[in-house]
């Protein structure tokens, strides 16, 4: 994840997500996605220079809207026992 937390690509994210509407498709396991999310929360924290539980209630609402979708698709794809 550190390839998203450089300076550069930290103020892109951010205004893709925050500005853009953008999207993060994630494919891996569960460990990889809370990954993803965390280095997602950082680099709100950052951008917006606002604390870590407000960057995570940030972050939190943009995910909200694509739950339904995050939900299906991790459905979709889990191996039971794995």
């Amino acid at each position: 994840m550190q390839i998203m937390r450089t300076n550069a690509n930290s103020r892109r994210i951010h205004d893709l997500l925050y500005s853009h509407s953008g999207h993060i498709y994630v494919c891996g396991d569960a460990n990889l996605a809370n990954e993803v999310k965390s280095a997602v929360v950082s680099i709100f924290q950052e951008q917006e220079n606002i604390d870590l539980d407000e960057a995570a209630s940030v972050v939190d609402n943009l995910f909200v809207s694509f739950l339904p979708v995050c939900l299906f698709i991790a459905t979709l794809f889990s191996i039971p026992g794995h």
